[in-house]
């Protein structure tokens, strides 16, 4: 699309009134549109060209439709090809990578481009993970970011994160398994916690399947470090083998559904799905939470100073839904506990009854506990 007015471009597959938008764009470069989607044989696409504006006089335009790679030579705000795919700034171009693995760079070389379909409609329910829905007559934001693509072979939880200390800016990312970006499979900004406004994401891959992840700065441009990692309940479902915590505050992104089962010996005395947590007490007030808009089961949290033992009961504190009055959890849960200095404390994270799934677990050392965030 090549003109000077500014236009917006629409994708649908039939002409009815309750058609899906297939794809859509408003500025891909400067004014200009683009939008790439992923096509069916023998499907019929309408183009619906229009502009940015109240104006009812029209625009003269020129529309280009190509197949294949061949955007691979659109002049990307005078952008050379082979720099963007230098730059790994679009989804064709991306940078490829493996699992486990890491990244480092700068958006600030990076083009603005306008993003896929990677945003709630509504107002996000209380422990409810981000679910991505399509939109019909809604403008993507544009973000500057880097691409990635990896292939996943087998199924397995992938955690995206950029929570590492190295980042200088906050961030946002988005997956998606075509560069299409109507094929969202999950979000994230701001994870909070430890994390800050930096972001850290965890979602179910498919086996056999390519998926493409935008991390991008969220209001500024920067350092960026991404790491791309296989998470598993299972190697942390034993109390002998506890993920450490070395430093507070913390935040872990982990999931329970792959967790073998292990005695509940606060609550209930069940074998429950669960991952293993130790940290050494500072001879303060320390508390866990998984009070956080990522944690998408109902949580139970216990506290002991020590693993399964036969002569007495470690438990120290536990918790299935928190509410004091002032901070309701719903389903979720949060602990506090004093501590005695140099001390090993673990922490259980497991599901109420049968519950398991994906939770972010916050530790904090005599830190006033943040309020939910929704």
């Amino acid at each position: 699309m090549l003109q000077e007015s500014d236009t917006i471009i629409d994708v649908f597959n039939d002409c009815s009134a309750t058609a899906p938008c297939v794809g859509t764009n408003d500025d891909y470069c400067g004014s200009k549109s683009m939008v790439s989607f992923q096509s069916t044989s023998s499907q019929t696409y309408l183009f619906f060209v229009t502009s940015w504006s109240s104006s009812t006089a029209g625009i003269t335009f020129t529309l280009t439709v190509q197949t294949g790679m061949a955007q691979a030579t659109f002049n990307l705000r005078s952008r050379h090809p082979a720099e963007s795919k230098l730059n790994y700034d679009t989804c064709y171009y991306s940078k490829s990578v493996e699992l486990p693995s890491s990244w480092s760079g700068t958006t600030q070389d990076s083009v603005s481009i306008t993003t896929g379909t990677c945003r709630p409609t509504g107002t996000v329910r209380s422990g409810a993970p981000r679910i991505p829905h399509m939109r019909t007559n809604w403008v993507s934001p544009r973000h500057t970011g880097k691409w990635f693509t990896f292939y996943n072979d087998v199924a397995q939880f992938v955690n995206v994160s950029t929570c590492q200390s190295d980042t200088t800016i906050a961030t946002g990312i988005e997956v998606y398994t075509s560069c299409s970006m109507t094929s969202c499979v999950t979000w994230g900004t701001a994870t909070g916690g430890a994390c800050g406004n930096r972001t850290s994401i965890m979602f179910a891959a498919a086996p056999a399947t390519t998926y493409h992840v935008f991390v991008y700065g969220a209001s500024s441009q920067g350092w960026i470090h991404v790491e791309f990692l296989t998470q598993s309940g299972a190697a942390h479902s034993e109390c002998t083998n506890a993920v450490p915590i070395t430093s507070l505050p913390f935040s872990y992104l982990g999931e329970t559904e792959t967790a073998v089962h292990d005695t509940d010996v606060c609550l209930n005395n069940q074998n429950k799905q669960g991952m293993w947590f130790k940290f050494t007490g500072t001879g303060y007030k320390t508390i866990a939470h998984t009070c956080d808009q990522e944690t998408d089961y109902d949580t139970l949290i216990e506290v002991l100073d020590g693993c399964h033992v036969t002569d007495r009961n470690p438990c120290i504190a536990s918790n299935d839904d928190y509410n004091d009055g002032e901070i309701n959890c719903a389903r979720l849960s949060r602990v506090q506990t004093e501590t005695s200095l140099g001390e090993t404390y673990f922490l259980y994270v497991t599901g109420f009854g049968a519950s398991a799934g994906v939770f972010m677990l916050d530790v904090f050392d005599g830190a006033p506990f943040p309020r939910y965030r929704s």
